[in-house]
């Protein structure tokens, strides 16, 4: 006879993305069930250990993924890279004053 218990698994949560323009990205995530946590930023094709990307392109959707190690208990989030270069100059000439985001 044996006896099996099945109890939910805890996913972990990708809780601050920081983006910066020269193309770093550091994850933080939740770790309830204090495993060791794996991310990707290519929908989980890559993992690695480090919660910091360097070269992530700019004004991308980025799909971020954390994992506790050899589990397939995914967090995910869908991320946009959105970087704009300084190109508002609001000082009344009517040139550059203001940005429309209207598509």
């Amino acid at each position: 006879m044996f006896t099996v218990q099945v109890i939910q698994a805890v996913i972990p949560e990708i809780i601050n993305v920081n983006y910066n323009e020269n193309g770093t990205m550091i994850l933080t995530a939740s770790n309830p069930s204090n495993g060791t946590l794996e991310y990707s930023i290519d929908n989980g094709l890559t993992w690695q250990s480090s919660n910091t990307f360097t070269n992530v392109p700019r004004n991308k959707v980025i799909s971020i993924r954390v994992r506790v190690k050899n589990t397939s208990c995914v967090g995910f989030l869908e991320y946009f890279t959105f970087v704009i270069q300084n190109v508002i100059t609001p000082n009344g000439d009517n040139i550059n004053d203001i940005i429309d985001f209207r598509a």
